[in-house]
């Protein structure tokens, strides 16, 4: 038995989307050695069936009956080629099927919301699915999901190394990855008294309070976060166009969460985040209810508090830089998958 994942390519380099199956493909096949599916992400909405089955073939040619097949959700195609690559793959016997899901679209951005209908149909053709949260599979039921093995994942991994001479200072500062004009809060940040790195592009926002630190790859981005020290926030607004990705976050596994504690810094999150219990648990920092609340913890943490924090952190720290959320969750989905009756 050989498993294969597929893994898109062709996206924007710094996309968030395909830096996560990039990292989930290059785990699965260095550490586990499973076969890449490699996909091209494409606009062809006329494609003719004829050259989108020989697409698919050429893609498929290694696979074999009773192979395990792990797709990666979604192919950012349109959920209509992922079905019909999913039907193809169906034609040899005894395939395991696992939906690793790493996003649902008509849940990120409520103009698709119309495509959840296809996107149930799609997943209940798996035999096991890998979510990053009990909150989305309960979500998901409610449209229409069966009842089906679940691997949970909770956490994405960021693969990298940093320096252990460097240890980051209780700098009463918070940061973040992400663009402010998407973010209200960020736009109207009034606090001096915890100031904002902000990792983007953008240069444009005029607040004394923000520090615009510009994209970084990651071994700089990881230097950086551990320099300045503090924490890293994972937040969204409550604009009316940010309430529904807000909703969102109480089920996803956010990239930035994972971006920080792989870097070593705790964490400030709302309170609902779905990986709320987890950090709690492990004390990897503090889950708060509003902006407010968290100012006050990241101005009246001690150094000695500050340090407890960094010691839970490093633990997962070190797990995650290394991929062994991502190779838990696929060896436990394939165990499930082949396994079953």
């Amino acid at each position: 038995m050989t498993v294969f994942i597929t893994n898109i390519h062709g996206l924007n380099y710094v996309n968030t989307a395909q830096q996560a199956q990039n990292t989930v493909a290059k785990i699965a096949c260095h550490d586990l050695n499973f076969k890449e599916i490699p996909m091209y992400h494409y606009d062809w909405p006329d494609e003719p069936v004829e050259v989108r089955n020989g697409r698919f073939d050429g893609m498929l040619a290694g696979l074999s009956n009773n192979d395990t097949v792990i797709l990666q959700a979604p192919s950012w195609n349109s959920i209509d080629w992922d079905m019909e690559l999913l039907d193809r793959i169906s034609l040899w016997s005894g395939i395991k099927k696992i939906i690793f899901i790493e996003d649902i679209i008509p849940l990120m951005f409520e103009s698709n919301l119309y495509l959840m209908p296809k996107v149930i149909e799609y997943l209940n053709k798996a035999d096991v699915l890998i979510a990053p949260s009990t909150n989305l599979i309960e979500r998901l039921k409610q449209d229409g999901l069966e009842d089906k093995p679940v691997v949970y994942h909770k956490f994405w991994d960021h693969l990298g190394q940093i320096s252990p001479f460097i240890t980051p200072p209780n700098s009463h500062l918070l940061s973040f990855t992400g663009n402010p004009e998407k973010y209200s809060f960020l736009k109207e940040w009034k606090n001096q008294d915890v100031k904002v790195q902000v990792y983007t592009y953008n240069k444009g926002i005029k607040n004394p309070n923000l520090k615009i630190m510009g994209w970084k790859s990651d071994e700089v981005l990881f230097e950086n976060l551990r320099k300045n020290g503090g924490f890293g926030l994972v937040w969204i607004g409550d604009s009316d166009e940010e309430k529904y990705y807000g909703q969102y976050m109480t089920m996803n596994a956010p990239s930035k969460l994972s971006t920080y504690l792989a870097a070593g810094i705790p964490i400030i999150a709302k309170a609902n985040l779905a990986q709320h219990e987890f950090i709690t648990q492990y004390q990897l920092g503090f889950c708060v209810e509003n902006l407010e609340e968290a100012v006050e913890k990241v101005k009246s943490i001690s150094d000695e508090e500050y340090t407890k924090l960094l010691m839970n952190v490093s633990r997962i720290s070190k797990l995650m830089r290394n991929g062994f959320f991502t190779k838990k969750a696929l060896i436990n989905a394939v165990f499930t998958a082949n396994l079953q009756g």
